[in-house]
């Protein structure tokens, strides 16, 4: 059972760090650490913007947020002027007798950190994890991207925990659980390989679990392993926020549309188990496609997540970011609370978290935030909001408390501000151990649980009552019920004294498929009176006629652009009687759909795998039933089971992107209205080609866009393309400005299907933006006026692309502009003279003058990352301005690039050695192209790549060259004696 509530007060530190600097008064002595105590981290410089790592600057601290402190602070004064109490562990203060600079917590001593946890003691140690979040900087020496850190939790003393392998891109987040079998673990999640590491509290590592592999599958997505050669393991595997929840392990996915919510059971030793993991909220419950950095649940059971940008990835800016709220209810955590339920703070819509959000056990939520305040005063840190929200609230800090990190208002702290978890445990009536269940003898009898329980509250217990658990209080997929015996208190065979223990024994009455039941045990005194209650929660094992111990989904493009799935699923009979059949109803979608086992029935206890052709299409969801059947026909059981089909291997989905912001040209110089261009790609990624109808229309009118456009601003509206396989079309379209004021940014959205199949249909969106008078315009310069191919990138070319952007000043006046241009997803490398910052970089910085009523040209090359994850990548540039302080919160334009490989060598996906001297090639082919398999001893250095000798099979496949049938092609490889030992490759043939 897990005695704590973890938050994450992301930023906090700021105000740790500078206080310390500003005011030494402030200094206390806060560990151990107390009820109401909260830990942060932070990047360690103060210097706001500089970006530049501090060795002496702190990167954790504790911080005092006891209920006593917070009666001192005013509610509602965004001043921060409160003297927070803080502590960075300077030995000078916590024992001045031994001062060791060695155990400070700043940079020099533990680098940059951001994820945070403490484990379940009464004076509880402190554990931080490496990161890239505010960017790429040095390590102390001996340690790495890969190391956690361990804070004595009365001393401060800094151990090196365990060095988790990484290249680079660091640790995402981490906590902690202590499972049912008593054993306490930590889980960190690792950007580098997608893997969540399990350590014990010694630092050594138990194991690891991978989601793209292993999570994946369970909800019919094709598994997705890590390639080492690159830094950042792929998005759909990435895991960054996590913690653990009633036996659960929950995770975010940052996946290639934004964030998911995942989670895994734990065994009773804390192990993830890989068959029940699940997918709790999908990528539409959010808002955006912004990552959640941490988790955090309430005493009651509602889930809270934050969202945060990456610089290290170079994904995402502030006040875009997100605290969110879900409830579980009807089985399902996917019961979003309204996106303003919890503000964080009142800078623009409250969509300000810095990545971090804890829940006291009153309910009260702490969330950090950029620009909590702003402009004046500029409030950057944290704020504690109450219990059920503020979206009443006007402003949304009218019942919060702020905190100023540096208690300086008028300097900008902006992505400086990194984890907090406050240490809150809050009351706990027993605990569980010796958890034994059996199975009921009949169908329809009850389970039997034993286990030992131990008084943990303060009175002396004499009588147990079970009741059933609240529906509120039920997490994923629990039933509850009423326990025997029952109902009504129960005289305790001995009274127990506060932590003594005895053993119960219950009857649930559950249903023979198992699942997870909860109850509610409430212990009582001699005379009645409460001595506290609390729920239980058991895993019951299945007891019905067959469990599903394995399901894999494979899909297959057909040459003709349709799909072909089989499906193997695997049961074990835990019946008492043999099968003679199996069947999947309804029978038409399944070849075959009936299994006729009477040859070699299967006993009770082993195993049978039905391996059958599913008719469907890719994301297509399946329920059916299961049926197995006796000697006799007679019904032995049925089981729903639901799928949902998987895209096929290494088949990119269809897609669309659009212009990500077009600037309206005015029609005269210094006359508002105009036009924008708008380009969109559709991207046919099939193996044929195939016919699109799209539409364009106005977007709701929600921030950034605080403008409107008219349904009849776009021109054309709608419209018709058929595009070739494997390529990606554009479709030019100019958008009326009229309605829009000077300043206002409009949305609007495009929505694309398949003519002859609208079920793949997809959208995407963008904006358009009119400046206001005499403002610079910056867009680049297209001789079609808009109506120009994107700009086209090969990530194999030496040479970059040459861009010209156009500064345009239609004022009067000589203007002074300051702006960066990076390309979305850090995909690109942009140089250019022009620019005020060193380059190549993912983002360049540009200070101009403009002369009033002239255009300014500048020229930009653009490199395309070899490491592009497929043909015909989109990739936007944006144009972002910056004001006095360094803010870039909006784009205000940008262009379409399209990078694509030249024909070449196809791609050897596996190859796997099948048996002694036998080798399987996988190969990843276009249907309808021609290729070759050559094999070298020496990779052409000494003997040339020539032609393959060894035996190739399938027997079609004999000559020197082939035609791909598929796109993927599997080929084994005999190797006679004279090519024991070779390299191989394949290429395409012209």
């Amino acid at each position: 059972m897990n005695h704590r509530i973890k938050t994450a007060i992301r930023g906090l530190l700021m105000s740790l760090i500078i206080v310390v600097q500003a005011s030494a008064g402030n200094l206390q002595d806060l560990l151990p650490l107390q009820k109401g105590y909260v830990v942060a981290t932070c990047f360690s410089s103060s210097t706001p913007f500089d970006y530049i790592q501090d060795p002496a600057g702190p990167v954790v601290a504790v911080f005092n947020g006891t209920a006593s402190e917070l009666a001192l602070a005013p509610l509602s004064t965004p001043g921060g002027a409160h003297p927070w109490q803080s502590f960075h562990n300077e030995l000078s203060v916590q024992n001045p007798n031994v001062p060791n600079v060695n155990h400070i917590w700043n940079a020099g001593n533990l680098g940059e950190v951001f994820g945070i946890t403490m484990n379940d003691a009464a004076n509880p140690n402190i554990y931080v994890a490496a990161t890239t979040a505010y960017g790429n900087h040095a390590y102390p020496s001996g340690n790495g991207p890969g190391t956690v850190y361990k804070l004595d939790g009365t001393t401060g003393d800094i151990t090196a925990f365990n060095s988790i392998p990484n290249s680079g891109p660091a640790l995402g987040n981490l906590t902690s659980w202590k499972a049912s079998g008593g054993s306490e673990h930590l889980y960190v999640t690792s950007f580098d390989d997608g893997l969540i590491y399990q350590l014990t509290l010694a630092g050594a590592l138990v194991g690891t679990y991978d989601h793209g592999v292993d999570g994946r599958p369970l909800e019919s997505l094709a598994p997705l392993a890590d390639v080492p050669a690159n830094a950042y393991t792929a998005l759909d595997r990435r895991v960054w926020g996590i913690e653990a929840h009633e036996g659960r392990l929950y995770y975010a996915v940052w996946t290639s549309a934004g964030a998911e919510i995942w989670s895994v059971g734990l065994d009773v030793a804390g192990v993830p188990v890989p068959a029940t993991a699940q997918r709790d909220i999908p990528v539409g419950a959010f808002p955006n496609n912004y990552p959640v950095s941490d988790i955090a649940f309430s005493t009651t059971g509602q889930m809270y997540v934050a969202q945060r940008y990456h610089m290290g990835a170079n994904f995402g800016g502030q006040h875009y970011d997100f605290v969110l709220e879900f409830t579980f209810a009807a089985g399902s955590w996917n019961n979003p609370s309204p996106s303003n339920t919890y503000r964080v703070g009142d800078f623009s819509i409250g969509a300000n978290s810095a990545g971090g959000v804890s829940v006291e056990c009153s309910g009260a939520v702490w969330a950090s935030g950029d620009a909590l305040n702003y402009p004046s005063p500029a409030i950057y840190g944290m704020t504690r909001m109450p219990a059920g929200g503020n979206v009443a609230d006007v402003p949304a800090s009218l019942n919060c408390y702020f905190v100023d990190f540096d208690c300086n208002t008028t300097t900008v702290l902006k992505s400086y501000l990194g984890d907090v978890e406050i240490y809150d445990p809050c009351e706990t009536c027993f605990d569980i151990t010796d958890l034994e269940i059996e199975c009921p003898p009949n169908i329809g009898d009850p389970f039997t649980v034993t286990f030992t329980l131990t008084n943990l509250s303060t009175k002396t217990a004499s009588y147990i009552w079970y009741t059933p658990c609240p529906g509120a209080q039920l997490p994923p997929g629990a039933i509850t019920g009423q326990p025997t015996p029952g109902p009504g208190p129960q005289l305790l065979p001995t009274a127990l004294a506060p932590g003594d223990s005895t053993s119960v024994t219950v009857n649930l009455p559950a249903p023979m498929q198992g699942g997870k039941f909860c109850w509610r045990i409430t212990l009582l005194d001699a005379v009645g009176e409460e001595c506290c209650t609390d729920k239980i929660c058991v895993d019951l094992p299945d007891c019905d006629c067959f469990i599903v111990l394995d399901k894999v989904i494979n899909c297959v493009l057909n040459p003709d652009g349709t799909y072909k799935f089989t499906m193997d699923i695997t049961l074990q009979n835990t019946s008492p009687f043999s099968w003679y059949h199996v069947n999947l109803l309804p029978p038409l979608v399944f070849s075959p759909a009936t299994f006729d086992l009477s040859s070699s029935p299967v006993p009770p206890g082993s195993n049978y795998t039905v391996s059958t052709c599913v008719s469907a299409n890719p994301g297509d969801a399946l329920c059916f039933n299961i049926s197995v059947h006796d000697e006799d026909i007679e019904l032995c059981c049925s089981k729903e089971c639901c799928i949902v089909l998987p895209p096929c291997e290494d088949i990119k989905p269809d897609g669309c992107t659009v212009t990500k912001v077009a600037p309206c040209c005015p029609d005269a110089i210094g006359v508002p209205g105009g036009v924008a261009n708008v380009t969109l790609m559709i991207c046919n990624n099939s193996p044929v080609s195939r016919t699109y109808d799209w539409d364009i229309h106005p977007g709701a009118v929600i921030a950034p866009c605080t403008g409107a456009l008219s349904a009849g601003a776009f021109s054309p509206p709608n419209g018709s393309i058929t595009i070739p396989a494997y390529t990606c079309l554009p479709v030019y379209i100019t958008v009326s400005c009229e309605s829009l004021q000077p300043g206002q940014f409009a949305c609007y959205e495009v929505c694309v299907h398949q003519s002859d199949n609208p079920d793949n249909e997809f959208c995407c969106r963008g904006r358009v933006y009119q400046p206001k008078p005499g403002e610079v315009i910056v867009k680049d310069n297209d001789p079609a006026g808009g109506q120009g191919d994107p700009y086209q990138l090969n990530p194999s070319a030496a040479g970059p692309v040459r861009v010209d952007l156009e500064v345009i000043n239609a004022g009067d006046v000589e203007s002074s502009y300051v702006f960066e241009v990076r390309g979305q997803f850090g995909m690109l490398q942009i140089a250019s003279p022009a620019a005020t910052t060193q380059g190549p970089g993912e983002v360049l910085r540009f200070e101009v003058v403009v002369p009033p009523l002239s255009t300014l040209a500048i020229p930009l090359d653009l490199f395309a990352d070899p490491g592009l994850p497929f043909d015909n990548s989109v990739v936007p540039v944006l144009v972002y301005p910056l004001n006095g302080t360094g803010q870039n919160d909006y784009s205000v334009s940008s262009f379409l690039t399209v990078a694509s490989r030249p024909e070449g060598p196809a791609t050897i996906k596996d190859f796997d050695a099948t048996g002694p001297g036998e080798y399987l090639l996988t190969l990843r082919a276009i249907p309808g192209r021609t290729y070759s398999i050559q094999s070298s001893r020496s990779l052409g250095q000494i003997d040339p790549w020539g032609v393959i000798t060894c035996t190739l099979i399938p027997d079609d496949i004999t000559t020197e060259e082939f035609i791909a049938t598929k796109s993927i092609i599997q080929l084994r490889i005999v190797p006679g004696p004279d090519c024991e030992i070779m390299f191989y490759r394949a290429i395409e043939v012209p």
